[in-house]
C-alpha cells in the first residue's frame, strides 16, 4: 500500500511541476510564497521541521530561472515549428 501512496504522490507531483511552468513568475512567486505558508502552518505541530525558513530570493531566483528556461523551451519550439511550416 505504501509503494502506490508514493506512485501517486510522484505522478501528484509531477502533474503539479508540468503545470506551474505554465504560470507567470508572479503566479509562480505567489504560489510558492502560499506553499511555504502552508507548510510552515502543517508543520508548527513538530518542533524543528521547519526551523530555517526559505529565503525569499532563493525562490525567486529559483522562479526567475525555471521561467527562463521555460522561455527559452518556448522559443526554441517557435522556431521548430516556423520551420516546419
Amino acid at each position: 500500500m505504501k509503494n502506490r501512496f508514493n506512485t501517486m504522490t510522484t505522478v501528484t507531483v509531477n502533474q503539479i511541476e508540468s503545470q506551474f511552468v505554465h504560470l507567470s513568475v508572479a503566479e509562480q512567486s505567489a504560489l510558492l510564497e502560499r506553499l511555504v505558508q502552508q507548510s510552515r502552518v502543517a508543520g508548527a505541530d513538530q518542533p524543528g521541521l521547519l526551523e530555517a525558513p526559505l529565503a525569499p530570493a532563493i525562490i525567486i531566483s529559483d522562479v526567475q530561472h525555471e521561467s527562463e528556461r521555460t522561455e527559452e523551451f518556448r522559443a526554441a519550439e517557435a522556431d521548430l515549428l516556423s520551420e516546419v511550416g
